[in-house]
C-alpha cells in the first residue's frame, strides 16, 4: 500500500490528479493509495474504483505532554 499525503485541489479529476503526482515519484506504481485528509470530496464508488482508500484527519489532536 502507498500513501499519498498531498493532492492538487485545482483540477475536477481528483483521482487522475493523485495518480499522476505519485506517478513523478514512482513511475511503476499502480497499487493501493491511503489518502489521509479532513475530508473526501469523492463517491464512495469512485474511491473503490481508484482502489483509494480515505482516513479523515481528526479535527482534535491532543498532546500529551
Amino acid at each position: 500500500m502507498r500513501c499519498c499525503t498531498t493532492a492538487s485541489s485545482a483540477t475536477s479529476d481528483r483521482p487522475a490528479a493523485i495518480r499522476e503526482a505519485l506517478a513523478r515519484q514512482d513511475a511503476g506504481f499502480a497499487g493501493p493509495l491511503t489518502v489521509y485528509g479532513e475530508r473526501s470530496r469523492l463517491m464512495p464508488a469512485t474511491l473503490d474504483r481508484e482502489r483509494i482508500t480515505f482516513k479523515q484527519v481528526p479535527y482534535h489532536i491532543k498532546a500529551w505532554t
